[in-house]
């Protein structure tokens, strides 16, 4: 019995040995193109399933009549995710005129870090895409009218996946993109600037939005102001993490996605091992950004607050109440003067009613009253200066109060 465990330990063992023995391969890739493509890669076997270990080579080449076009891709795998250095060059130049009477040329390069498939360290990227015509002199054609159309380039710092330092995006002659941040992706500053020379600058402190600056126009984020007036205290203040990549006027991530994850002439979806995209439900890839994080706040209600809140809705649900209840007699007695002028008031104090709610929801979402006053569905008027966030609730709390007790003198309540 000893001596059959024995066989079958090293049966086991030579077996494991020889499934994760590194072999290479050398032969066609798959580009997507029709243009062939070659690569060669190292890689093993684990379970029946091929695991891309160490480097990896792919190169296309074609010259004709028509065009050149090159392409060189180099990296490392580890386990099936891009370790290391990876380079890529692509070189495309036309010998035939297109519809528009131009040729063609376009350079791209982008060398690229990873560590354990997910982007690190310092990354460049460039394209360059120009246009020309030709024309015969003394037997020999030159190329005339030389206009670059696209020159781009982009630079950009990770840590482990995380946009962190700096990140600028340069379209030549369009505009400019330059966002600061500290080492663990948390935005300092974004500025963007076009080919007018506008320069739009978003300043944060804090993670928090501080200023925003167009021209000379700069417009105070009063929300930051309340949040050091409260001396950034946790317990009235609530901070939710964000990022500006996926705000909806930030161009950041189009830029990204266009000219490298997803460019097709760099082959992302075909060479695999970058952890950056994510496959959907429906099995294209996403591009899925980290980084340039800021805080959006809101204010966190003190237990006055709440019960003032509290009370205003428990006010409101009784008026709401007592207006179903006019509406079914109003089906017995139509036309019963007394009903009627009851639904007068009813209908008065749930109008006021639904602009305190809708105050009372801006009141929830600012910090700062500033925000909260112009934020208001409806302008309260007082016979005092509103001073701070707690006088406005109070205000409100008065307002409520008083469409309830005419409901109450006129014993609807």
């Amino acid at each position: 019995m000893r001596y059959f465990l024995i066989l079958v330990t090293l049966i086991y063992t030579f077996s494991s040995l020889y499934s994760q023995k590194t072999q290479r391969y050398s032969g066609d890739f798959y580009n997507g193109m029709k243009i062939k493509g070659k690569a060669s890669y190292s890689y093993y076997y684990d379970n029946n399933k091929k695991v891309k270990n160490g480097s990896f080579r792919y190169s296309a080449r074609e010259k004709n009549e028509t065009w050149r076009y090159s392409s060189s891709i180099t990296g490392n795998y580890k386990s099936n995710l891009r370790n290391g250095k990876w380079l890529f060059n692509i070189e495309s130049k036309d010998y035939e005129k297109s519809r528009d009477g131009y040729y063609y040329n376009i350079s791209t390069t982008l060398k690229a870090n990873y560590i354990d498939g997910k982007p690190n360290g310092k990354w460049y990227f460039k394209t360059i895409k120009s246009k020309h015509k030709k024309e015969k002199k003394q037997n020999h054609w030159r190329n005339v009218g030389d206009t670059i159309i696209e020159n781009i380039v982009i630079k950009l710092n990770w840590n482990k996946g995380i946009l962190t330092d700096s990140l600028v995006i340069i379209n030549k002659e369009i505009e400019e993109i330059v966002a600061i941040m500290d080492n663990y992706g948390y935005i300092k500053s974004l500025s963007h600037s076009n080919k007018h020379n506008l320069i739009d600058i978003v300043s944060y402190r804090d993670s928090i939005l501080e200023y925003h600056r167009i021209g000379n126009q700069t417009q105070v984020n009063y929300e930051y102001k309340a949040y050091l007036d409260l001396g950034g205290n946790e317990s009235l203040i609530k901070k939710k993490k964000r990022s500006i990549i996926y705000s909806d006027n930030c161009k950041i991530d189009d830029y990204l996605e266009k000219y490298i994850f997803m460019n097709s002439q760099l082959l992302y979806s075909f060479i695999d091992g970058d952890l950056t995209l994510k496959k959907d439900r429906y099995n294209k890839y996403r591009l899925a950004l980290k980084g340039m994080y800021y805080y959006d706040i809101k204010p966190i209600l003190t237990i006055k607050e709440n019960e003032i809140i509290k009370d205003i809705k428990i006010k409101h649900a009784n008026i709401k109440h007592a207006k179903w209840l006019n509406e079914r007699q109003l089906n017995k007695e139509p036309k019963n003067k007394i009903l009627l002028a009851d639904k007068r008031r009813l209908d008065n104090a749930l109008s006021a009613y639904k602009n305190i709610n809708c105050n009372i929801e801006a009141y929830k979402k600012f910090v700062s009253l500033h925000n909260t006053l112009n934020n208001t569905c409806v302008p309260i008027e007082t016979s005092f200066k509103i001073e701070t966030k707690i006088d406005f609730l109070e205000e409100l709390k008065t307002i409520a109060l008083k469409q309830y007790k005419i409901l109450e003198i006129n014993h609807q309540i």
